[in-house]
């Protein structure tokens, strides 16, 4: 489960501005990349804090 995780940041952190570079407005782009990237913040957050089993 944590490699798992790991590894969807790593998906998430190459992905996500390639998708953002595609948008023909660099602001908007911008602007689309940091709601992305604070919404899988948060939703990682929570992944953590109420799914991963203490060790």
């Amino acid at each position: 489960m944590i490699s798992a995780l790991l590894l969807s940041i790593l998906v998430v952190t190459v992905a996500m501005p390639s998708f953002a570079a595609k948008d023909r407005d660099a602001v908007r782009g911008l602007k689309k990349l940091l709601l992305g990237m604070t919404g899988f913040s948060v939703f990682y957050w929570l992944v953590v804090v109420f799914l991963t089993p203490r060790a």
